[in-house]
């Protein structure tokens, strides 16, 4: 996996076991070991990863030089960071996740199956976060997370989106890509709805933005609705 500053300055390539930097402001590259197949996140300028320590570090990279300072304590984690405030930091504990949620809240919840795919999507309507999880028999578990508990864990509803992460969390509300439709379930009724679009497929990615939709596939983005 490759990312990018956000001038282009400074090339990040992820692997397995470290993350290798081209620092083009310093004219150098160097490598730095990170925890095996673990989770990484890009933010503007600043990239988070886990140490083989188990800790979760932020490396912001700018003309400067690099300015790293340590999160937090981790285990088998999966991540999304917003902000400084805003992030959700899952540690799989063995039958037992324990979530550092927005502003420091923190949540817990049993988990006996292994997770074979995942998505992990914000509302910034709502300010919640959604965390869906593909289990090794091919069902689902979705869970809504507000902004003091978990105020929905199902194991009921069902995706046919490919991968799981081309869904998108608005307005309480789970959009998925269909065979040229995009799927709405709204979390608070339990209710369905789908709307015909012609350039979506099930392997499209999904996100809402200024009150429509982008839409992206292998050859091309498309804007639907506002």
């Amino acid at each position: 996996m490759i990312e990018f500053t956000k001038d282009g300055k400074c090339v990040i390539e992820i692997k397995d076991d470290v993350i290798n930097i081209q620092d083009n402001y310093a004219q150098r590259t160097y490598e730095i070991e990170k925890m095996h197949k673990s989770n990484y996140d890009m933010v503007d300028d600043t990239l988070y990863y886990v140490d083989r320590n188990g800790r979760l570090k932020s490396m912001k990279l700018t003309k400067r030089g690099t300015f790293e300072q340590s999160e937090e304590f981790v285990y088998k984690p999966i991540f999304k960071i917003i902000d400084d405030k805003i992030r959700f930091i899952a540690s799989f504990y063995p039958q037992r996740v324990i979530v550092v949620g927005n502003n420091g809240q923190t949540y817990e919840f049993d988990c006996q199956e292994t997770v074979a795919e995942y998505a992990l999507k914000y509302d910034e309507y709502t300010k919640r976060w959604l965390f869906i999880y593909e289990r090794s028999d091919g069902t689902f578990r979705t869970l809504v997370f507000g902004e003091k508990d978990i105020l929905v864990d199902n194991t009921t509803w069902k995706y046919s989106v490919t991968p799981l992460s081309g869904i998108c969390f608005a307005g309480n509300t789970i959009y998925q890509p269909g065979n040229q439709e995009i799927i709405g379930l709204n979390i608070a009724t339990n209710n369905t709805k789908s709307f015909p679009c012609k350039v979506v497929a099930e392997n499209s990615h999904l996100e809402f933005i200024n009150g429509g939709f982008t839409i992206t596939n292998a050859d091309k983005v498309y804007r639907f609705g506002n």
